[in-house]
């Protein structure tokens, strides 16, 4: 298996640090600041099938979420960071 790095940070202007503190970024259960790596279990899934979940979603219980085809575990396993998907759209001009 595969497995790739991506890591992040944030530049503020002094004047901003009070704004940047309040964001609280600390509490996101994927911002790690230690050597443990926050893996992302990547489902498989369509863009269509990542559609109609989006219209379930967010729900208290993830057990209620249903598409057919679609295995549980795939299921949840976006569940779990669909707030975080990437949105982007193709044009053609």
């Amino acid at each position: 298996m595969v497995q790739k790095c991506t890591f992040g940070g944030l530049f503020c202007k002094k004047s901003d640090q009070d704004k940047f503190e309040k964001c609280d970024y600390d509490n996101l259960q994927f911002i790690k600041k230690s050597e443990e790596h926050f893996i992302i279990d990547v489902p498989s899934l369509t863009y269509k099938e990542i559609r109609a979940l989006d219209t379930q979603l967010p729900c208290s219980d993830t057990t209620t979420l249903k598409l057919p085809g679609v295995k549980a575990k795939d299921i949840k396993k976006y569940a779990g960071f669909y707030r975080y998907f990437p949105n982007f759209a193709e044009t053609e001009i």
